[in-house]
């Protein structure tokens, strides 16, 4: 699929102008930021990072949850055969 001009592939991606570790690095050698902030700043992403992997998690564990509670009927296309291939 192939994107419009201008558009995110990934529109729920990282903000523009949001820091990860390398520009909070270089915001210290430019001066921008003190250790102590760029300090700060990184225990808030790690936070951030942390809550967004436990969403991802929790709903990959409710989609298994859901799928092992009520497994898809096996009709005539689904249905297994002796010699299937495991």
């Amino acid at each position: 699929m192939q994107f419009q001009k201008g558009q995110s592939g990934n529109p729920a991606g990282r903000p523009r102008g949001s820091r990860n570790r390398t520009t909070i690095v270089a915001g210290v050698a430019a001066g921008d930021l003190t250790p102590s902030q760029a300090g700060q700043l990184a225990k808030v992403i790690d936070v951030y990072v942390r809550a967004i992997e436990t969403k991802a998690f929790d709903e990959r564990l409710s989609t298994v949850e859901q799928a092992v509670k009520s497994p898809p009927a096996l009709g005539s296309e689904g249905a297994m055969h002796d010699d299937a291939c495991f």
